[in-house]
């Protein structure tokens, strides 16, 4: 993937995140033209709504000479039946598909605010695999790919950099204490030469929680509960909002589609009453 390329897509990656996509899908009128495909088969063969629908007086009676727009205006009632399928099926999709995250909160304020009001150890640690987890997914799968030219754009820089930056406050702030005597406090392990936190072995801990490593992990998660939960709840907020890639962007195409199939009747409608 060109740099080029890969610019414009991550610009529509950050385009149409789930909670962009809750606008529209979470709408109750989104919602309801999941319906759209019965109610308008009944209405498209219904000949009062079709009589509504179509164009009336474009040409005298027994001319059947006409021009592309009048041809397209009689259309009128399948771009309008067409636009609100689509919706319908994007709306299918966005409720099937939305975490919970956003579907529910709208907004990371929200969330977070909400999430504070209730949090407990275990919820905390809960939002904290969330996270966790996704990083090691992504990070060893679509940034591997080499057509995402290393780039996870379901966990992008905007993630993953205040990710390690919570991992290596949790870790700095763990008491020498809980380092076994003559482990350098894992100098080996969770330092670079250069005496930065290898970010990637603190996450690696905190996912793995072996029995060894127990109060090492404990701490860490005791802290993250004690000082870090807005942090952490933030984190599983924007990680949701960039899950499942493929289907929000599938969500986001058939909305535009709906939309535009929606603006020609209108169109039409609007050239034709100012040039008639």
């Amino acid at each position: 993937m060109g740099e080029g390329v890969l610019y414009w897509a991550t610009e529509v990656n950050e385009a149409v995140k789930w909670s962009a996509l809750s606008k529209i899908g979470g709408s109750l009128l989104a919602r309801l033209t999941i319906l759209a495909p019965f109610v308008g088969y009944l209405i498209i063969y219904n000949d009062y709504f079709r009589e509504l629908f179509y164009w009336t007086g474009l040409r005298a009676e027994g001319d059947q000479n006409i021009g592309i727009m009048e041809a397209l205006s009689e259309k009128r009632l399948h771009f309008f039946y067409f636009g609100l399928v689509f919706f319908g099926i994007a709306s299918s999709l966005y409720s099937f598909f939305a975490p919970r995250q956003v579907a529910h909160f709208k907004s990371v304020e929200r969330f977070v605010v909400e999430m504070e009001e209730v949090k407990t150890p275990a919820l905390t640690v809960s939002s904290l695999d969330n996270v966790n987890e996704s990083f090691f997914k992504h990070n060893q799968g679509e940034t591997l790919s080499p057509f995402f030219n290393g780039a996870a754009f379901s966990f992008p820089d905007r993630v993953r950099e205040p990710l390690f930056n919570l991992a290596n406050s949790l870790f700095e702030a763990v008491d020498d204490s809980v380092f076994p005597e003559g482990a350098d406090n894992g100098a080996g392990q969770f330092y670079t030469g250069s005496g930065y936190v290898v970010s990637d072995a603190v996450l690696e801990v905190l996912k793995s929680r072996l029995k060894f490593q127990r109060a090492l992990w404990e701490s860490m998660l005791d802290d993250a509960f004690a000082r870090k939960s807005k942090d952490i709840f933030y984190l599983d907020f924007v990680v949701s909002d960039y899950s499942r890639t493929v289907a929000r962007c599938l969500c986001a195409f058939l909305f535009l589609v709906g939309a535009s199939l929606l603006l020609i009747p209108t169109i039409l409608t609007s050239i034709l009453v100012l040039t008639s």
